[in-house]
């Protein structure tokens, strides 16, 4: 008789392969857990030497509960205090920024490192405030740092810029507080009653209210001078170019404008430009309006600054239409408004992009790095080739579409889409004939301030758009040279 192999169950096999592969990973992240730790460690004490290169040791020191301090060390020289560095966290364009503020101990800034692991900031623009022309401008200053003003801005890269300008000035403040020295700080707390001081001076008391679930409020307070309610005062963050923007907005009994503060903690507007929006010229505008703000028909923005001027706008009626659901108000419906569907013109664009063509033949693409390809032909004669993308702008989506000869120079561009929303007046240039027929005649790679110029005040649209295009051109050639 023959003997039998007794096989070990599928499910069986399958449970150890399962244990044994979920073993190995969990092995190899904690390897891999620990290089990169030490990397990281290692970048960050090369950064600590480079910032003072005299110090003989870094002892790491106390950081107080609640402080905004990754890390705080003490650089050393024989035992001798020489200066203090600090590490914080900011958020720019592309991610986290991690900014080494080093400082002596006056607290005047002997330079600033600028980094991390995750640093993700537009290669050419944001990613310029790594370099000394940018950091080297903090040296000798001493905090807070005014952008543009004691420190010049990376140009296109006012994100990236104001990110790392919080972080020195936060780092500087921190360190204060962490070594006891509170002089010269003034606590949010106290700027907040500051403000609302200035808004209603005859103000005895501000008493907070609870807000109910889903309130679009930050806070509400009833002002009162005695025991008399005299006005509301209602707090919403919106979203500004540069960052979130706190709006602090003060109505009477019957929801009037007494007046407004713009400003906050990681306020980062645009110095000279959005900035202005703090500024009485624009603040003001808003007292005593009874009736819903509109930006540029009760309410003149800040010139150059749509979008921090459209932010505080809708910030103020958050606030009014907040404080009216919280007392039981009805809220006025908006007039509806019709909205006339428009044909598709897509064709009207082919036949601008490609004069004579009469069909466009979609060709499969392997994989998505473009949005659509397709030859234009006038019978059976190929007249263009036409390629779509998409790229990400300032403010949504921008589709790029353009049209090459056989040897595959621009012969016709449209930019826009549906989704189209970069700034009016700035960003929204892009799909000018003005910056759009520069493009015609030319080939990749083309270069953005050298065979293009960008729509001033516009970098991120520009660039979007350079970069579609290039990408449009070279899967063109790649695909038609096959």
């Amino acid at each position: 008789m023959a003997n039998k192999k007794k096989s070990m169950p599928a499910w069986l096999v399958l449970t150890i392969i399962t244990i044994v592969a979920a073993l190995g990973l969990s092995l190899t992240h904690l390897a891999t857990k620990d290089i990169i730790a030490k990397r990281a460690a290692d970048e960050k004490n090369q950064a600590l030497i480079a910032l003072v290169p005299d110090a003989d040791t870094f002892d790491d020191m106390e950081i107080p509960e609640g402080l905004a301090l990754d890390s705080f060390d003490a650089a050393k020289k024989d035992g001798a205090l020489l200066a203090y560095l600090a590490q914080t966290t900011v958020q720019g364009y592309g991610g986290p920024i991690e900014v080494i503020t080093a400082m002596d101990t006056e607290y005047k800034l002997l330079g600033i490192s600028v980094g991390g692991s995750d640093f993700a900031e537009t290669a050419g623009l944001g990613s310029k405030v790594q370099e000394p022309d940018f950091v080297d401008q903090y040296k000798g200053i001493v905090a807070p740092v005014k952008m543009n003003s004691d420190v010049d801005q990376v140009s296109g890269a006012t994100i990236s810029s104001n990110a790392v300008n919080k972080g020195v000035n936060s780092a500087v403040e921190n360190v204060k507080i962490a070594l006891g020295d509170t002089s010269g700080i003034v606590t949010e707390e106290e700027k907040r009653a500051n403000v609302l001081a200035a808004l209603l001076p005859e103000a005895t008391a501000f008493e907070a209210q609870e807000l109910p679930e889903g309130s679009e409020l930050d806070s509400f307070e009833i002002a009162k001078a005695g025991d008399e309610i005299i006005a509301y005062v209602a707090q919403v963050t919106v979203k500004g170019f540069a960052g979130p923007i706190e709006v602090i907005t003060a109505t009477d009994l019957d929801y009037s404008l007494i007046g407004i503060a713009v400003g906050g903690s990681d306020f980062a507007e645009t110095e000279g430009l959005g900035s202005k929006v703090m500024d009485p010229e624009f603040t003001d505008a808003f007292k005593g309006l009874a009736v819903k703000a509109e930006l540029n028909k009760n309410i003149d923005q800040v010139s150059g600054a749509t979008i921090s001027s459209q932010a505080v706008v809708d910030a103020v009626n958050k606030a009014v239409n907040g404080l009216k659901l919280v007392n039981g108000v009805e809220i006025e419906e908006a007039e509806e408004t019709t909205v006339v569907e428009e044909e598709p013109v897509v064709e009207e664009v082919k036949v601008e992009l490609v004069p004579g063509a009469d069909t466009y033949e979609e060709q499969v693409l392997a994989n998505d790095s473009l949005d659509k390809l397709e030859i234009a032909k006038t019978g059976d004669e190929i007249l263009a080739y036409v390629g779509q993308l998409t790229g990400k702008g300032f403010a949504g989506p921008i589709e790029v579409k353009i049209a090459t000869d056989k040897e595959f120079n621009i012969i016709g561009i449209e930019v826009g889409g549906e989704a189209f929303a970069e700034t009016p007046g700035l960003g929204s240039k892009v799909t000018e004939s003005e910056f759009k027929d520069q493009y015609i005649g030319l080939s990749n790679p083309i270069e953005l301030n050298k065979d293009i110029d960008q729509v001033s005040g516009a970098t991120i649209s520009s660039v979007v758009v350079n970069d579609t295009v290039n990408a449009i051109l070279e899967n063109i050639k790649a695909y038609f040279s096959v």
